[in-house]
């Protein structure tokens, strides 16, 4: 019998590559969604080697979830300061549109506690992940959340430490610019001003915004000549800038606010440039109104009565139908169409329920009743119905002020009558009935006569 040697298989391992997801699926980050890994395979080890490859397998497998789990931790920590940031911008943009920020205390709230969550998450990963490639991405999300909480001196901070420690980062530029804004709110006016013209003098890819925000800043100081050349400048330097249908509205803002025939008819032009490059529905509603603005100070209300009505007919103006059809009101108040005036006045109420311009559509219908017909009871109570509608907003503050005075001048009134009566009871002593003064008036009376006679 022939003696047959065994085979002895040693199972080396064969590697192939494959797309797995290696985390849950409650993490989005791009990075750690699909990976690539490389799985080994071997066939059954004979001779007791079975724990041995077993132990080989379970070491880097072993390494790499650890890998996995730090990874996706800090993906998601990350994603969540960019979430919460996204949100807190949304939430402000609406507030901002309804132009109840400054008004309301309770709207600012909402959105700040939501970029106070970004910083937090932030600040997370600056801490825990130093050397991660996404700490300038989380300085720029933190330092502009704290911009938005008013927490200025943290906010340059953060925006001077990723110059410092990132020159290469693509957020470098930006966070130059966003120090300017940070000094501006600070008071830091000349630096801010040295900075934006820096920016606009390197031609750098914010230049076209800190030049815009130079002119906001010279418009500020009551230098509206002064802020027309620097918008113009930036025109003239980034001649293909986004921004330059904003900059034509803007310059066309200051030439109203200048005055004059000539100068409205340099303001016409602008709007009107603005309106050729303009994209946004936003500029572009603006633009149109102020042209009927600028129709109104020329001296031709039909002109603009018309440009008004336009706007409604265009469906993309639509978020702004309840301001346009209020200055529709107060043209027809203004040549005493009283009841076009309140049927605009009461559609916008209708159409726009317990938001900024229903308030000043209830404020504009109690102004009417009071200054042409001379109801202030019920103007009063259109009034006290404002603060109910949206309290804090443009129009609760002009009827609280128009209810003030109302309550001030019937103390007036009181006063003068108090002050009537007062003299009245002098010039006929209270010790003297009033036949008995009837009576001494007749008898000097005849006395006269006699010493006539």
């Amino acid at each position: 019998m022939a003696f047959r040697t065994p085979r002895l298989s040693l199972a080396l391992p064969r590697r192939r590559r494959e797309s797995r997801r290696v985390c849950g699926p409650h993490c989005r980050s791009r990075p750690c969604r699909i990976t690539t890994i490389v799985v080994t395979e071997t066939t059954k080890p004979i001779l007791g080697h079975r724990r041995r490859w077993r132990c080989a397998l379970l070491l880097p497998v072993a390494a790499l979830t650890t890998f996995l789990a730090t990874s996706c931790v800090f993906f998601n920590t990350y994603y969540n300061a960019e979430k919460y940031f996204r949100q807190a911008e949304k939430a402000r943009a609406e507030a901002e549109a309804q132009g109840d920020v400054a008004r309301n205390p309770r709207i600012r709230t909402q959105y700040v506690t939501l970029y106070d969550k970004a910083v937090r998450k932030a600040s997370v990963v600056l801490e825990k992940y130093p050397d991660s490639e996404l700490v300038d991405d989380a300085m720029f999300i933190a330092g502009r959340a704290l911009y938005w909480q008013r927490d200025y001196q943290y906010a340059i901070r953060s925006f001077s430490d990723l110059e410092h420690n990132f020159p290469e980062s693509e957020y470098y530029n930006d966070a130059r610019l966003w120090r300017g804004r940070t000094m501006m709110a600070l008071g830091q006016t000349a630096d801010a001003r040295a900075l934006f013209s820096k920016l606009v003098s390197e031609g750098s890819a914010v230049g076209d915004r800190a030049g815009m925000l130079q002119g906001e800043l010279v418009a500020d100081e009551g230098d509206v000549r002064g802020a027309i050349l620097e918008y113009r400048n930036v025109l003239d330097s980034f001649p293909d800038s986004r921004l330059a249908a904003q900059l034509w509205l803007r310059i066309g803002d200051a030439y109203v606010g200048i005055g004059g025939s000539t100068l409205l008819d340099s303001a016409m032009a602008a709007f009107d440039r603005s309106l050729r490059v303009a994209s946004l529905d936003s500029v572009r509603y603006r633009a149109s109104l102020n042209r009927g603005r600028v129709q109104h100070l020329q001296g031709q209300p039909e002109a603009a009565l018309k440009t008004y009505q336009a706007l409604l007919t265009q469906g993309s103006f639509r978020a702004w139908e309840g301001e346009t059809r209020i200055l529709i009101g107060r043209h027809y108040r203004e040549r005493l169409l009283l009841v076009e005036a309140l049927d605009q006045f009461e559609r916008v109420r209708d159409d726009f329920p317990q938001s900024a311009v229903s308030a000043m559509a209830l404020y504009e219908t109690g102004l009417l009743y009071l200054q042409e017909h001379g109801q202030r009871e019920r103007a009063q109570e259109y009034f006290a119905e404002v603060s109910v509608e949206k309290p804090g907003s443009q129009a609760d503050s002009l009827a609280n002020v128009v209810m003030t005075t109302c309550a001030e001048l019937d103390g007036l009134i009181e006063q003068v009558w108090l002050a009537d009566s007062t003299a009245a009871a002098i010039l006929i002593p209270a010790s003297f009935p009033l036949s008995d003064s009837l009576a001494l008036a007749d008898s000097a009376a005849t006395v006269d006569t006699t010493a006539t006679d």
